[in-house]
């Protein structure tokens, strides 16, 4: 509701205030509440100020080589140019988005827990905004190379641990009771804050101790390599939700 942005783009302009008289103008805070700023303006129709904010927040982001924020705020600028009809430059930002964020999961990929990839996978959302885009090529490569990387990466990294010391074996296993033991207690509706601070810890070690040893072969698939292994009555689903749609 225009009522709602109002109050939102007044927060957020005292807010960013705040953080340009505490951290500076040009600096990755106050960038991010342009970001923020942006977000409100395009949702109220001024894709002028998204553009303006966009442009001051990126070049601060690239500046800084923060890969994680820069691709969150092309991929806005990538939603900005396709409601303003331009559909082609939409689609460069959302390639050089899912670039970046390919970079960004490959660093995770290698140093990071279980817990971390699937957090990632959960709140990072690199799709949702490529449904809105209407790229479908695009969206497919993203759901390939993305979310299956991660999921793919999971049992290898399982395999890997296996052939380590009988040190890492036994973290191993332990960490997998300590996962048993979590969905127990969520079952029962018990409080699991120190569980899951357990679990960090025993994956984090495990990683730590493991990852820059591990000889990790990643397979890139692509669009067509899996269309060819479709038989003539099969398909595959994926299901993205949309992000900022015609209605928001």
């Amino acid at each position: 509701r225009a009522g709602d942005l109002d109050r939102a783009e007044t927060i957020g302009t005292l807010a960013y205030d705040t953080v340009v008289a505490s951290y500076g103008r040009d600096t990755v805070p106050a960038a991010a509440m342009m970001a923020q700023l942006a977000v409100t303006a395009m949702k109220r129709g001024d894709l002028a100020k998204a553009e303006q904010l966009l442009a001051r927040a990126t070049a601060i982001f690239d500046k800084d080589d923060n890969k994680e924020f820069l691709a969150l705020v092309i991929r806005i600028e990538a939603l900005v140019a396709s409601r303003l009809g331009q559909h082609d430059r939409a689609g460069e930002l959302s390639r050089s988005a899912l670039t970046l964020s390919k970079k960004h999961l490959e660093r995770i990929l290698a140093f990071g827990s279980e817990m971390q990839r699937l957090e990632y996978l959960r709140e990072t959302s690199p799709l949702d905004y490529l449904a809105t885009i209407g790229d479908a090529p695009l969206l497919a490569d993203a759901v390939l190379t993305m979310k299956g990387a991660v999921l793919e990466s999971l049992p290898a990294d399982r395999a890997q641990v296996r052939r380590q010391s009988p040190e890492d074996v036994e973290q191993f296993d332990r960490i997998n009771l300590l996962k048993v033991d979590l969905m127990e207690m969520i079952a029962r509706g018990e409080n699991t804050e120190a569980r899951e601070l357990e679990l960090k810890r025993e994956q984090m070690s495990l990683v730590q101790r493991v990852g820059p040893h591990a000889e990790r072969t990643r397979t890139t698939t692509d669009v067509a390599s899996v269309q060819a292994r479709l038989a003539a009555d099969q398909v595959l689903v994926e299901v993205v939700r949309t992000l900022l749609g015609a209605g928001a």
